[in-house]
C-alpha cells in the first residue's frame, strides 16, 4: 500500500482534479443530466418500493413475503448521516449501539447473523462483530434495500435476521456530463465532508468518478466531557463503468479504493479507562463486474458477476497504568482477501411462473500476525497469529414464485444447498485437524395474500442457517473486550424463521406490521473461558435458542393542510424483541434464561412537515423526531459474555432536521440542517459501557449540474 503522506497527497490531487474538470467543463449544453426523479412532495409517501433483494427480481414490497425498508439517496443526504450504522438505525428493527463503529443489531442479532450485500455480492470483514460497514462511502450509493426475515436460501449463510444491500447507482441513468459536489460540517466532532461526483454518459456507453474526504475530532459526551480517542479520517474514490455491448446485454465494472483510519474507539469502551484501542490504518480495495441480459426467450434476466476484496486494518491496544504512564502495547495486522462469483437466471414458465436458478460462491482467508510489548518487563512477544486461514463455501439454488391467482394471492417457495470447508490455516492455535467441512440445507415456503387493493398479508416460514468462520473455530482474535479463541468443535447454527406481515396503503394512510420468531439451534456465540487471568474468551453453541418480537411502523399525509402544496406527515414505530436461552431442556414454548445483546423496547415517532414555494422552484421540509428507550430489565450471566450485558436505564432523545432545495438558481443546491439529542441529553445507549453523544449540528450543502 502507499505511504501515508503520499496517499493523503494522492487523494487532495485527485479531488481537486475532480472539481477542476467539473467546473470547466460544464457549461448550459452539456448540463442536461438526466437524473431518476428525487421523490419530493407528496409522491414520497404514497409510492409502493420496488425491491430487488428478497428475489433477485424486481417488485413492489407488497409481493414479496418479508417485511422490508428501502433508504434512498434522499433520505441519506437530508439526514447527513457519518455511517451506515447511524444510517441503519432509522429503520424498524435495527439499534446502533456506538457512535461511528458499531454492529449492525437487526432483531436483536448482530452482524454475524445478517448477510451486508454491495449490489448483490456478499462484503464481510475481519471485526469480531462481523461486517459494520465503516469503510463505506455512503454518499456514493443509490439507496440501501432492507429485509427483514430469513434470506439463505436466495443468499447462503449467515442471513438468519434478514440482508442490508447496498445498491450503487446505474450509470445509464445519466446521460451527456454533469457533476454532484458537496460539502458538510457538524459542531460536536468538528467532522468535516467533501464530496464529489462526475459522470458522462451515452445510450452505450457510461462512467462515473465519485471521491470523498471525511474527518472528526473527538467528539463530546451528553455531559460535556470529551470522548477521547474517538476520531475518525475517511478517504475514498470511485470508479464506475457501464457498457452496452448490444441492446440487451449490460456490463458494469465497479472499482473502489478506501483509505481509512486512523479511527478510535473511546476510552473506556471496553468498561477498562485504562486502555486506547484504535485503528491506524484500514485500506480496502474492492473490484466488481457484472453482466446482465435481460428478457431474451425466455430468460426473463441472466446475471453473471464476480467480485474480489482486499481489507488491511492495523489494530492497536494501548494499556496505561492509573497515573498514565504506558503500560503494554499490543498490535494486530489484520489482513483478509475474499472473492467470489454468481450466476442467477431467472426463466418466465406458463407466464405464471417465475424460476429463479443460481449457483454462487466464495472464499475468504485472514492473515493476522501480531506483535506484543510489555513496557514493566522490558519484554516484546511475537505471534504469527493465523495465515490463509478462512472459509470457501458453494451453493446452489432454486425458487419458484408462482402467481396463483393474479393480483390475488401468490406463493414463494425455495431450497437451496450449500457445502463449505474451514480453513484453519498455517499457523493455529491447539491442535486441529487442518480444515473441517460442513454443509447445509435451507429452505422458505412465502405466501402473499392481497385482501384488498394496495396491501398485503403475508407469511413466510424459511429454514436459515450460518456456517461457523474460521476466526470462531481457529484463530486467535485480539479485541478490545478481551481475546477471542477459537473451537474447532463449533457446529453450524440452524433456525426456524416465522415471520408474519400485514402491510399497506389506505389512501394516505401507510402501515408495516410484522411478527417474527427464530427457533435456533446450536446457536454460536462466546462463553468465558474459566481460570484464565484476563478476558478471554471462546466460541461455543448453544443448544436452544428463541428470538422473537414484532414492528409496526406507520404514517399518515395529510394534504394541503398549510396552503396547496404543503403538506404534514406524522408516523412513528413500535419495535420490541425478546431472547432466550433454553439450553436447560426447555421447549421452544417455554421460558428462559435471556440472551445477551437483545435490546429492549423502542418507541419512535416523527412530525415532518414539507411544501413548495414559488410555483415549486423552492422544496422545503422541516422533521422532529422523537426516540424513546425503555429500560433493559433482561439481562445475562455477565461472567460469560462479553458485551450485551450493561444495564441501561430508559431515556428519550429529540433531534430536529430541515432542508431547502433552490430549482431555480444554477446547481439546484440543497442546503440541509441537522440537530441530533437537541436537549444535550446525558444517556448511555443500549448496551454501551460509556455515554452517547451530546448535541450535534450539521450542515450539509449539496449542487448538481
Amino acid at each position: 500500500m502507499l505511504d501515508k503522506n503520499l496517499r493523503k497527497k494522492v487523494i487532495l490531487v485527485l479531488f481537486g482534479l475532480l472539481w477542476a474538470v467539473s467546473w470547466s467543463m460544464v457549461t448550459p449544453a452539456c448540463s442536461q443530466v438526466q437524473e431518476k426523479r428525487e421523490t419530493e412532495g407528496d409522491d414520497a409517501f404514497i409510492l409502493e418500493p420496488i425491491i430487488i433483494t428478497a428475489t433477485r427480481t424486481e417488485h413492489s414490497n407488497l409481493d414479496i413475503p418479508q417485511a422490508s425498508a428501502t433508504i434512498s439517496r434522499l433520505d441519506i443526504n437530508e439526514h447527513i448521516f457519518t455511517a451506515l450504522v447511524d444510517l441503519l438505525d432509522k429503520t424498524p428493527g435495527f439499534t446502533q449501539i456506538w457512535e461511528y463503529h458499531s454492529p449492525l443489531v437487526l432483531r436483536g442479532m448482530t452482524s454475524k447473523r445478517l448477510i451486508a450485500l454491495k449490489d448483490g455480492n456478499r462484503r464481510m470483514s475481519s471485526m469480531p462483530g462481523g461486517f459494520m460497514g465503516q469503510t463505506l462511502n455512503i454518499y456514493d450509493i443509490e439507496r440501501v434495500e432492507v429485509i427483514r426475515g430469513p434470506g439463505s436460501v436466495m443468499y447462503g449463510s449467515g442471513a438468519i435476521s434478514g440482508i442490508v444491500n447496498i445498491i450503487t447507482s446505474n450509470p445509464f441513468d445519466y446521460r451527456w456530463f454533469g457533476m454532484r459536489d458537496g460539502a458538510g460540517f457538524a459542531s460536536k466532532n468538528l467532522e468535516r465532508i467533501g464530496l464529489a461526483n462526475v459522470h458522462w454518459g451515452k445510450e452505450d456507453f457510461s462512467i462515473q468518478v465519485s471521491g470523498r474526504f471525511e474527518k472528526a475530532d473527538d467528539y463530546v459526551y451528553g455531559d460535556g466531557e470529551t470522548a477521547e480517542n474517538s476520531f475518525i479520517e475517511n478517504k475514498d474514490i470511485a470508479v464506475r463503468v457501464g457498457w452496452k455491448a448490444a441492446e440487451k446485454h449490460t456490463t458494469v465494472l465497479n472499482a473502489e479504493l478506501h483509505f481509512g483510519g486512523p479511527w478510535g474507539k473511546p476510552v473506556g469502551f471496553n468498561n477498562n479507562v485504562n486502555m486506547k484501542a484504535n485503528n491506524e490504518q484500514e485500506d480496502n480495495v474492492y473490484l466488481a463486474l457484472r453482466h446482465t441480459v435481460e428478457d431474451m426467450g425466455f430468460f426473463h434476466k441472466l446475471v453473471v458477476s464476480g467480485f474480489y476484496n482486499h481489507d488491511k486494518r492495523d489494530y492497536h491496544k494501548r494499556i496505561f497504568t492509573v497515573t498514565g504512564r504506558p503500560s503494554a502495547h499490543e498490535v494486530v495486522q489484520y489482513k483478509n482477501n475474499y472473492g467470489g462469483s454468481q450466476m442467477v437466471a431467472s426463466l418466465i414458465l406458463k407466464d405464471t411462473h417465475l424460476l429463479n436458478v443460481g449457483l454462487d460462491g466464495y472464499a475468504f482467508r485472514l492473515d493476522s500476525p501480531s506483535t506484543k510489548e510489555d513496557f514493566f518487563n522490558h519484554v516484546t512477544a511475537e505471534s504469527k497469529g493465523v495465515k490463509n486461514a478462512g472459509i470457501s463455501s458453494i451453493g446452489l439454488f432454486l425458487q419458484d414464485e408462482w402467481d396463483v391467482s393474479p393480483d390475488v394471492f401468490s406463493m414463494v417457495a425455495g431450497l437451496r444447498y450449500d457445502v463449505a470447508t474451514v480453513e484453519e490455516g498455517d499457523y493455529p492455535i491447539g491442535a486441529t485437524s487442518g480444515s473441517e467441512s460442513r454443509d447445509a440445507f435451507s429452505g422458505n415456503l412465502g405466501l402473499i395474500y392481497h385482501p384488498i387493493p394496495k396491501t398485503s398479508l403475508t407469511l413466510n416460514v424459511g429454514r436459515a442457517f450460518r456456517m461457523p468462520e474460521a476466526q470462531e473455530m481457529f484463530s486467535k482474535t485480539v479485541t478490545c473486550r478481551g481475546t477471542m479463541l477459537g473451537n474447532p468443535d463449533v457446529e453450524p447454527e440452524y433456525s426456524w424463521n416465522i415471520d408474519l406481515g400485514y402491510r399497506g396503503f389506505f389512501r394516505d394512510l401507510g402501515f408495516d406490521a410484522a411478527l417474527f420468531a427464530n427457533f435456533l439451534d446450536d446457536m454460536i456465540d462466546r462463553t468465558r473461558v474459566p481460570d484464565e487471568d484476563e478476558d478471554v474468551f471462546k466460541y461455543d453453541n448453544i443448544a436452544k435458542a428463541r428470538i422473537m418480537g414484532g414492528e409496526f411502523v406507520a404514517s399518515y399525509l395529510f394534504k394541503d393542510v398549510f396552503g396547496t402544496g404543503h403538506h404534514l406527515k406524522p408516523g412513528g414505530s413500535i419495535v420490541y424483541a425478546r431472547g432466550d436461552d433454553l439450553t436447560d431442556g426447555k421447549s421452544f414454548l417455554e421460558s428462559g434464561d435471556p440472551l445477551h445483546g437483545i435490546p429492549p423496547l423502542r418507541l419512535r415517532a416523527f412530525l415532518r412537515t414539507i411544501g413548495k414555494m414559488k410555483a415549486g422552484e423552492v422544496n422545503h421540509f422541516f422533521e422532529v423526531e422523537a426516540d424513546y428507550f425503555t429500560t433493559q430489565g433482561r439481562l445475562p450471566d455477565d461472567d460469560k459474555f462479553t458485551w450485551g450485558v450493561e444495564k441501561t436505564g430508559s431515556y428519550g432523545l429529540i433531534g430536529l432536521t430541515a432542508g431547502m432545495r433552490f430549482h431555480h438558481i444554477p446547481g439546484r443546491p440543497r442546503v440541509n440542517l441537522k440537530v441530533k439529542n437537541l436537549f444535550n441529553k446525558e444517556y448511555k445507549p443500549f448496551s454501551s459501557y460509556i455515554l452517547g453523544m451530546g448535541t450535534n449540528v450539521k450542515v450539509f450543502v449539496e449542487a448538481t449540474f
